[in-house]
């Protein structure tokens, strides 16, 4: 499932950056092979005596051992799976099948592969070696020698890492990660970074990055350059029509500031989506992709403030909702499942800071009837009942902070159970309330 998937995420990649390409207006006649492997196909007929006897004989533990992944572990005593530890031998030895086998020369990774990719080199000159070849390590070895390109981890204007163990991961899934988030994600980039990221993640020419940065400082509150890098990120990784979508969903939520929201916006978003309803026809095979996507994006490596579980996001920022979590009391709850807070309880703290809010319904002036007013959600958590704020029978719109919008679609439990949908919490809320009805008989 996990080669499946990357080879389709890989795919769309490369489709969309030939389209970038072309946008941008790149020369499209530089002669280039590029080629996805599987090392499954070599290591699984790779026997351990043979690794060890040709590989192992040339990997020495003093530079195993030297690894800053290996000593900081072994320091604060966390130590190491011998799995773990063995995992360079493995890497080292896909580098000499692909250079034995297809001339991999150069090898790419960030910072943190440094260690491993001079394992790479070594494993490489060391199978060569016992192989016979006289060249190695001489100066007429230039040509045929192996290199490693480390580059800088990504981060903040502040020091701060992106990635998994740093709880901020963004997801190139559409399925992980919405093509809304995704655009909100970037949109949020603070000033001292988007000229940077700007250069590392689009294809814009420098020129056109120069004069979007000029018009960003004549007014840094109109978010011009973030704007564009988040429109160009989500093209980028989801395709021009997801980063269009993203970036209508957008104005229609802020459209009207932060003090109302459109209901003529609404009502477009969810006739659209009920219209893709009835053209979606999911096979067996993308549904057992699905939960296994969902299965890893739930584990303990793979946890960020983002929801991933599969409660039906879509570029539009629509997640799907069953009716039966709505109830007195039940906004903690509800904002759990909507993935604006990761617990019920962060739910609760969020309306005690009073940093969530809710749009009320009919709360249009004469002048604009669609424009809705956004509403703090009320402290008195116990007494405060969802189903008062629902639009049209069928949506709740809730917010947390000044930009973070949900709009949550409200199905039957039936409708929502049928669809193989779920959402964070909802198991603990079935099981609760299976064991409350348990007690009441």
């Amino acid at each position: 499932m996990n080669v499946l998937s990357m080879r389709r995420q890989i795919d769309k990649l490369w489709t969309n950056v030939k389209c970038l390409g072309i946008k941008h207006r790149f020369q499209a006649d530089i002669s280039r092979t590029r080629k996805l492997l599987d090392n499954h196909d070599w290591l699984s007929s790779l026997s351990a005596i043979d690794l060890m006897r040709n590989l192992g004989s040339g990997m020495r533990l003093g530079s195993l051992l030297a690894r800053d992944s290996v000593k900081v572990r072994m320091e604060n005593g966390e130590g190491m799976a011998f799995s773990e530890f063995s995992y360079p031998l493995f890497q080292a030895y896909d580098w000499w099948h692909m250079y034995n086998k297809h001339g991999v020369q150069l090898q790419l990774g960030g910072s943190d592969q440094y260690g491993n990719l001079c394992a790479g080199m070594d494993a490489v000159s060391h199978m060569r070696k016992i192989r016979g070849d006289q060249q190695v390590g001489t100066d007429n070895d230039m040509l045929n020698a192996t290199f490693g390109l480390a580059t800088p981890l990504l981060t903040t204007a502040s020091g701060e890492k992106f990635g998994k163990s740093a709880g901020n991961a963004v997801w190139l899934d559409k399925q992980m990660m919405n093509s809304f988030d995704l655009y909100q994600y970037f949109l949020r980039t603070a000033d001292n970074d988007v000229e940077r990221y700007l250069k590392l993640f689009t294809f814009l020419p420098i020129q056109h990055i120069d004069l979007v940065m000029e018009n960003q400082r004549q007014d840094e509150s109109k978010r011009t350059a973030q704007h564009i890098l988040a429109k160009e990120v989500v093209e980028l990784a989801h395709g021009a029509e997801d980063a269009k979508k993203a970036e209508a969903a957008h104005k229609e939520a802020f459209s009207q500031g932060t003090h109302t929201f459109s209901l003529s916006g609404l009502r477009r978003t969810l006739e659209m989506i009920s219209k893709q309803d009835q053209m979606d026809n999911v096979d067996v095979n993308e549904l057992e992709l699905l939960a296994y996507k969902k299965a890893y994006a739930c584990s303990p490596q793979a946890t960020t403030g983002t929801t991933t579980e599969d409660s039906k996001k879509d570029a539009s920022n629509v997640v799907t909702l069953p009716l039966s979590l709505l109830a007195e009391g039940s906004f903690p709850r509800v904002l759990h499942a909507a993935g604006l807070v990761s617990s019920k309880s962060e739910g609760h703290r969020l309306i005690a800071k009073r940093g969530a809010y809710v749009v009320l319904p009919n709360s249009g002036s004469v002048e604009n009837p669609y424009g809705l007013k956004w509403e703090q959600i009320p402290e008195a958590i116990s007494t405060t009942d969802p189903n008062h704020y629902l639009l049209d029978w069928e949506a709740l719109v809730i917010r947390s902070g000044k930009s973070k919008i949900q709009v949550c679609r409200i199905v039957t439990e039936e409708q929502f159970e049928n669809e193989g949908l779920t959402c964070p919490g909802w198991e603990e809320f079935k099981a609760r309330r299976a064991g409350a009805g348990e007690q009441a008989q």
